[in-house]
């Protein structure tokens, strides 16, 4: 009886019988994670860079803006007049309407109706690559930085902001109903959802938790939305139900994270704050 008891204070924690180093071990794990925000850095954005540029009248520096940056930014202007140009109104041409020159958003609109959603995998690996180049960069020319490691961060509220955008609006268009009229479509369909569920998930490499939540809740959102137009549901012209699709390529998404070999940091199974409790 006692050498049990040995054994069972040796093995268990005092609380719920949770095994004592297992304890110990997420203690440190959900400490690391509360405090992991605060230390990611702020990306400066493009403007601000120019402006920095400036004032400090030195002759060398980067004035041109990152890759990533302008597809975000161009891709994003895009979707945005292709869908008010389908509800009959377009934002860029009433805003260039007085300067007597037609607009080269809405004319690229015009003729990459469909592409834009069509080169999602594409360009979300260019924005992936040039954004690793990026930090790879500031990790390089940081001498107080951990070669082992590198730093998160946090793009500028801007740039964060079109590319939700641009996630909404792929996601809309991935659940278009007339998608699944047929096999070429449908199966680009897949290839777009799952190429953006990669993309975010790669996402937890670069940016800090808070910005991928972010990001994820905006896409995940999008099929709350769709499942509130149930009574629009219909059977394909090619024999499956519009709302079975949909599902499975919200599973594909569920699929896609659960499998991620880190998926405890994407669920993150933490609480920061519980009303004025913090936690950390």
């Amino acid at each position: 009886d006692n050498l049990s008891t040995a054994l069972h204070d040796f093995v268990h924690d005092e609380y719920d019988g949770v095994p004592k180093h297992v304890s110990e071990g997420l203690d440190e794990t959900m400490t690391f994670l509360a405090k992991e925000n605060n230390t990611s850095r702020v990306l400066p954005a493009f403007v601000d860079r120019l402006m920095v540029l400036g004032q400090s009248g030195g002759t060398s520096g980067r004035w041109f803006p990152y890759m990533y940056e302008i597809i975000i930014m161009q891709w994003s202007a895009i979707l945005r007049e292709q869908e008010s140009s389908r509800q009959g109104m377009s934002e860029v041409s009433d805003l260039n309407s007085g300067r007597g020159h037609p607009s080269s958003i809405a004319e690229a609109a015009a003729r990459s109706v469909g592409v834009g959603v069509a080169c999602a995998p594409v360009l979300f690996e260019i924005i992936k690559q040039s954004l690793g180049w990026r930090l790879h960069n500031i990790d390089e020319g940081d001498e107080q930085t951990n070669k082992k490691t590198t730093h998160l961060v946090a793009l500028d509220l801007t740039m964060l902001s079109h590319l939700e955008q641009v996630i909404s609006m792929v996601t809309d268009s991935c659940l278009d109903s007339r998608n699944f009229d047929s096999r070429e479509t449908r199966q680009t369909c897949i290839d777009v959802n799952d190429s953006m569920i990669w993309f975010l998930r790669d996402l937890f490499g670069f940016l800090d938790p808070q910005s991928v939540y972010r990001l994820l809740i905006t896409y995940l959102s999008r099929f709350a939305m769709r499942e509130k137009m149930n009574g629009s549901d219909r059977d394909s012209m090619i024999g499956s139900r519009c709302s079975w699709e949909v599902k499975r390529l919200q599973m594909d998404a569920i699929a896609a994270l659960i499998r991620f070999t880190d998926f405890v940091k994407v669920n993150s199974p933490q609480m920061i704050n519980w009303g004025e409790w913090w936690v950390g």
